[in-house]
């Protein structure tokens, strides 16, 4: 497959085109937003004269002719103050189109910052909501994504530094990578509790500047780099990728029989779009006696995994007629070793 980039023609005006860094793009739909962002207000490129940005342009991504917009909308409201290294997604109250909202969520205005703030596209108004549980630490180059339509994921990212004596921030320029999960619900406005401590050990290791993306229920976390403080040498960068299960993977649809014969059954079942596998039962019973002085009838159980589009199962030479169907097929992400017939899969880390 081929790829190529092509240099876009713009019209309208936006002062986005000043060069600045740790600006937020998203798009939502056909627009696409930019928020923010770090510029040098020097001349001379050698030196740096910093200045923290809180513009919002949105650029119309008109299909088909090539040409594209910048606008600066009119906003009412407060804004966000300026900043760097956030976070921005969209979201829509039905998931898929309707009343789309902006979400700009921490990041960096010498020091780390951790307010929310939300920008209704309708009615072109930023509001900063109230928001109740516990809040996660400030936190700048994290990432930020939405799974299933109304939960905000943050993770990772630069936090100050944390003293397990006083457990608060010490001085700004103490900070650390965190692989700290934090997850808000937007319907309720409301910190979840998430229990990370559960799977410590299967945790990405702290990370900062990583890429993430939700596709479904699953939070995908890919590279970033490691470090603390301010010990630029000390860094490593990542190169893993590791994906969380949010939900419990529903159920597979019933078994079906597709043909039998005296040596194979041919089965199948509706497909699980997150499930790696899936671990089946089988019960297998002999032929009933013709006469008396045969034995009774025995029955025999086992398990073996099969594949979500269906899958052969060959029995031994001892089968007589058509075996029981499966009696269930559990959705896993990973075949455990286990001599168990049944699989729980619970919520959890896997690594890819």
């Amino acid at each position: 497959m081929g790829m190529a980039t092509t240099e876009t023609e713009t019209s309208g005006q936006c002062v986005i085109s000043m060069s600045s860094i740790g600006t937020q793009f998203h798009i939502g739909g056909s627009t696409l937003f930019s928020f923010g962002g770090l510029a040098n207000d020097s001349e001379d490129p050698k030196s740096n004269i910093p200045r923290y940005l809180n513009d919002l342009c949105i650029l119309d991504l008109k299909s088909g002719s090539g040409a594209v917009s910048w606008e600066v909308p009119t906003t009412y409201g407060t804004p966000p103050s300026p900043r760097e290294s956030h976070t921005a997604v969209v979201h829509y109250s039905d998931g898929v189109s309707l009343n789309p909202t902006l979400i700009i969520y921490g990041g960096m205005s010498g020091c780390r910052l951790g307010d929310l703030w939300i920008f209704d596209v309708d009615s072109s108004t930023w509001t900063k909501p109230e928001i109740g549980g516990i809040p996660p630490l400030p936190r700048s180059l994290h990432s930020a994504a939405l799974v299933s339509g109304d939960r905000l994921i943050i993770f990772g990212g630069w936090v100050p530094l944390i003293c397990e004596d006083t457990k608060v921030a010490t001085h700004e320029k103490e900070w650390k990578c965190t692989n700290s999960l934090s997850c808000l619900d937007l319907k309720g406005m409301q910190w979840e509790a998430t229990p990370s401590e559960a799977f410590e050990e299967s945790l990405p290791r702290a990370r900062a500047g990583h890429c993430a993306v939700a596709i479904n229920s699953r939070l995908y976390i890919w590279s970033g780099r490691d470090g603390y403080r301010k010990a630029w040498n000390n860094q490593v960068c990542c190169k893993d990728l590791w994906y969380l299960e949010t939900e419990r993977p529903p159920a597979p649809t019933k078994v079906q029989l597709i043909r039998a014969s005296t040596t194979s059954l041919e089965v199948s079942w509706g497909s699980v779009s997150t499930a790696d596998a899936y671990v089946l039962q089988i019960q297998k019973y002999e032929s009933p006696a013709s006469t008396s002085s045969q034995s009774p009838t025995t029955r025999q159980t086992t398990s073996m995994s099969a594949s979500p589009k269906g899958t052969s199962v060959t029995s031994g030479p001892q089968m007589t007629g058509i075996a029981a169907l499966a009696a269930a097929a559990a959705a896993t992400q990973k075949m455990p070793e286990s001599n168990q017939h049944r699989t729980v899969t619970q919520p959890g880390v896997q690594h890819i």
